[in-house]
């Protein structure tokens, strides 16, 4: 198909830029106003079409070249608004302006625009009745291909066990087996080709006691048994269950039927036998859910909803499910975090994981090696093991994947030589079989919002396996223009937004660790191929290796016009490569990810730049023509050895974002003007004006200073790092604390610190995470000193608390986390109250010589899942009482080897997974005793 989001895209931007020209009235625009607004309706009602377009997975010849049309359009009108709608025409005269306007006939242009528009929008029509409105049927016919192809994959026998899915079994049965006699929803939730259907295969299997009822026939059954990745040699015997048996079982493969009715009429055929297909057509959905209904109203029943896409779906199927109070069960797969909440609102969806190292290695040669694995092991000859490792770790632990390339594998001969020829040219992208594994996946990306399709591809200009800044992530978004305003919202939430949703559809992952929000994300690999092969076919992303730089001419003589963003990224730890680009180009974005050094000659002619980000090289006066960059909207040098800025950068007058963090720049007299500015990363120097920020949300590495007077204008603060912070400025701080009501994060870095500056932010109900890296004030937190209603994180670094201040502490009503670091606490005991830390979760202490023990009462931390115990010299033993803390599922251990020695599962709740985090992997330990 041809990709429509980087037209659509562009298509809202301008809207954006046209906004302020017709609905202002300007008097200079006389001459041009009707052009302007026949382009503004010509694409409207194009992107109005485009967005049904983008609905459809299939698209005719015709279409996908009208839509190449439209895409040239779309990108030459952005360029000549680009030059025209700039802030800085609106501060001169209106003569000065007509005189503008007739010198560089923007009239003439826009007009021929409009002309190319109206001859692209006419035909449209056409290919939409002879193109579009076909595909419906095309659409269903490539999701039944991929059905069919994907179930190739799973036609294994009955008696079969599947690695690595043992204890998701386990779990799933402990899930089922709550709630009595009132009816339980399981939802199964994980990215495409994790093996969600498998694992509710499993459980059907196993705990259907009566004759299995699907909503297949048996060759459907047998062609699209989900139960895939499974190894041949052990037994699923059906065993009795607590939850078991049922009178009536039922599997909906939902994606297959993908209509509610349709769903609702296999069950009616079941539970009515001897009706006709011609009665089940002729009955409507109310018909069909009240049959279903009654028929289910006082039996027992197992219903598997697999693949679930849409809430709708579930409550539509949900109505036909009796709350009976008969012990019935529901499972329900799904993509969609929304999905999996909505039919279980009271409960934790179970989020299926990716296999280990070990399982997907096992996983891959049992399948290159069916018939050895089943009757011997080792299985594998000795000089392909290790190839096998290699090859198995290409598919990231995704079942899906190792059995694709396993079966790819398998047809292969067996030596050395082929194998390894195999992982050199191993490319799911251009491979008919890697494709087909691709396209799996990619059922996750078209099913989602046309406007967070592009926000998903910049995901591809990261390099693989690398873990994402969140922060920068949503920056680059919105200076490239990809984020639409909402009345009341910054941009910034609406961003976030974004990202939560591919959070929420398996997308992306976030970074786990001791973070209540998302600071950082990672992608599966396959993901990300996935993001650089749509990124690459739509023209939306190039990309680009410093080793291909001096073989490609494209950028000594400028790049192609269609390329309109790029991200390079350097093959080596240490590059001496360099970069030369000669425009003119259309290039609106440059990045440069894991750059190892690359140098970067001076940048010519790239004046519709938007985003530039140039960390970690060495720019080699490539700011020379910043200036010409005035459309530019994102500035990166973090760690460019940069030590001064050039005084043209005053006249970027769009610049949203300055990050000169580790760089020897140390003056900000350079930007200090830029009254645009919405997030300023310094480098641990003072400020010498901050009037101008008014719009400022991020104000990271600043050094205290007399600027601190005028931090109290700047309310749209959100986020604040402040060093070199002491009591000289106790007053100015406290007072300009108290004015930023906004502030989501506040860290201060300082010696010495009064207690004052807490108290200056009690009242900030926004205020979800505090960081104080000084010591504290007489070593102590007195009771009367408040904090803010909804902290949610405090981190304490050399803050020489005793045993009083966690006292005050514990009574933190909102705390999730809390990080103990570098002799934040220096009494020799410490104990940790009933009923203390209510709400505590994570829970870090690290860096401590001076605490001998630890006691925890009977009802403290009473919802703690996980705590840290690092570098601490002087504890003989873990918390003495931890085993009371029944929440506890993970207990992360940097000690010496006596102190593991003492370990035994006594002292530690049950079901608590104990990791040694010495060296460079961590490692579960195995407790031994009672």
């Amino acid at each position: 198909m041809e990709p429509l989001l980087p037209i659509i895209s562009t298509v809202s931007i301008l809207f954006v830029k046209l906004g302020p020209l017709i609905f202002k009235g300007y008097d200079f625009l006389k001459g041009v106003d009707d052009q302007i607004r026949s382009l503004h309706r010509e694409l409207l009602a194009i992107e109005c079409f485009l967005k049904d377009v983008d609905s459809y997975q299939k698209h005719t010849e015709g279409v996908k070249n009208w839509l190449r049309e439209v895409r040239e359009v779309a990108y030459e009108a952005e360029r000549t608004l680009d030059v025209f709608v700039n802030d800085e025409i609106f501060r001169y005269s209106s003569a000065d302006l007509k005189k503008y306007i007739e010198r560089t006939n923007i009239g003439t242009d826009i007009t021929k625009i409009n002309i190319r528009i109206k001859e692209i929008a006419s035909r449209k029509l056409s290919y939409a009745v002879g193109g579009v409105a076909n595909d419906k049927e095309d659409a269903g016919y490539v999701d039944q291909s991929l059905q069919a192809w994907r179930s190739s994959y799973r036609r294994l026998d009955d008696d079969g066990h599947v690695i690595g899915f043992l204890s998701h079994k386990k779990a799933i049965f402990a899930r089922l087996s709550v709630g009595g006699e009132q009816r339980v929803v399981v939802p199964i939730i994980g990215m495409g080709g994790i093996g969600k259907s498998t694992l509710a295969r499993m459980v059907y299997s196993q705990v259907s006691q009566k004759p299995r009822v699907d909503g297949l026939s048996d060759h459907q059954d047998s062609q699209n048994d989900p139960s895939c990745f499974v190894s041949e040699g052990a037994s699923t015997s059906s065993t009795p269950v607590p939850f078991g048996p049922f009178d009536f079982s039922f599997w909906a493969p939902a994606t297959q039927y993908g209509r509610v009715d349709e769903i609702l009429r296999s069950m009616s055929k079941v539970v009515r036998t001897g009706v006709t297909e011609e009665e089940l057509k002729r009955k409507s959905c109310v018909d069909l859910v009240k049959e279903v209904y009654d028929y289910l109203r006082d039996k027992k029943y197992l219903i598997v909803l697999d693949d679930v896409w849409r809430t709708e779906l579930w409550d539509l199927i949900e109505v036909a499910l009796p709350r009976n109070r008969k012990g019935s069960r529901v499972m329900l797969t799904t993509r969609s975090l929304d999905v999996a909440r909505h039919a279980s609102p009271g409960s934790n969806p179970y989020e299926l994981e990716i296999l280990d190292d070990e399982q997907g290695c096992e996983l891959f040669l049992s399948r290159v090696f069916p018939h050895e694995y089943r009757v011997a092991k080792p299985f594998c000859p000795n000089e392909l093991k290790e190839l096998g490792e290699k090859l198995s770790k290409k598919c990231g632990g995704c079942p899906l994947a190792l059995v694709t390339l396993a079966g790819l594998a398998s047809k292969k001969e067996k030596n050395p030589i082929v194998w390894l020829n195999l992982l050199k040219n191993v490319n799911w992208e251009f491979s008919d079989t890697g494709r087909k594994c691709l396209d799996v996946l990619a059922l996750s990306y078209h099913d989602l919002p046309y406007h967070i399709k592009p926000c998903f591809l910049y995901i591809g200009s990261f390099p693989a396996g690398s873990e994402i800044c969140v922060s920068k992530l949503i920056e680059w978004w919105i200076a490239d223009g990809l984020i639409k305003p909402r009345e009341g919202e910054i941009m910034e939430k609406t961003a976030q937004g974004y990202l939560d949703e591919l959070v929420r559809r398996c997308l992306v992952q976030i970074v786990k660790g001791f973070n209540e929000s998302a600071k950082k994300i990672c992608v599966h690999d396959l993901l990300h191929k996935l993001a650089r092969s749509e990124a690459r076919e739509s023209q939306f992303f190039h990309f680009r290796t410093t080793s291909s730089l001096s073989s490609s001419s494209d950028f000594r003589s400028g790049l192609n016009p269609e390329v309109h963003r790029l991200a390079i990224q350097s093959t080596k730890e240490k590059d001496n490569s360099e970069f030369h680009l000669e425009g003119p180009t259309n290039l609106r974005v440059l990045l440069f990810t894991n750059s190892g050094g690359l140098t970067c000659k001076p940048i010519h002619k790239v004046r519709y730049l938007r985003v530039l980000d140039l960390e970690g090289m060495n720019p080699s006066h490539v700011l020379e023509e910043i200036d010409k960059m005035k459309h530019l909207r994102y500035l990166g040098l973090r760690k460019t050895k940069l030590s001064e800025l050039p005084s043209s950068i005053a006249k970027l007058h769009y610049l949203q974002v300055l990050d000169i963090r580790d760089t020897g720049i140390r003056r900000d007299k350079e930007f200090s003007q830029l009254s645009t500015l919405r997030h300023l990363y310094l480098d641990y120097f003072q400020l010498s004006n901050i009037k101008s920020f008014r719009d400022l949300q991020t104000l990271d590495r600043a050094a205290a200073g007399d600027w601190i007077k005028d931090l109290g204008n700047v309310t749209s603060l959100r986020r604040l790092t402040m060093s070199d912070v002491s009591q000289y400025y106790r007053t100015t701080l406290s007072e300009a604390l108290q004015q930023l009501s906004h502030l989501t994060f506040l860290k201060l870095i300082g010696a010495q610190l009064p207690v004052n500056f807490i108290a200056a932010v009690a009242r900030h109900d926004c205020l979800h995470e505090l960081k104080i890296e000084a010591k504290i004030l007489h070593n102590h937190i007195p009771e009367h000193v408040a904090f803010p209603r909804y902290l949610t994180k405090l981190t304490l670094v050399n803050s020489n608390l005793k045993s009083a201040s966690m006292q005050v502490l514990e009574k933190l009503l909102s705390l999730r986390i809390l990080i103990l670091k570098r002799e934040a606490y220096v009494d020799e005991e410490m104990i940790s109250s009933a009923n203390g830390f209510p709400q505590l979760q994570h829970f870090g202490f690290i860096n401590h010589c001076k605490l001998q023990s630890w006691k925890i009462k009977q009802g403290a931390m009473p919802n703690l899942d996980s705590l840290v115990i690092d570098d601490c010299s002087a504890l003989s033993d873990i918390p003495e009482g931890l085993q009371h803390v029944a929440t506890l599922k993970k207990l992360h251990l940097k000690m010496p080897q006596y102190f593991l020695d003492k370990l035994d599962k006594s002292k530690v709740p049950h079901g608590c997974s104990v990791i040694d985090s010495n060296g460079s992997k961590p490692r579960e330990i195995i407790l031994t005793g009672i």
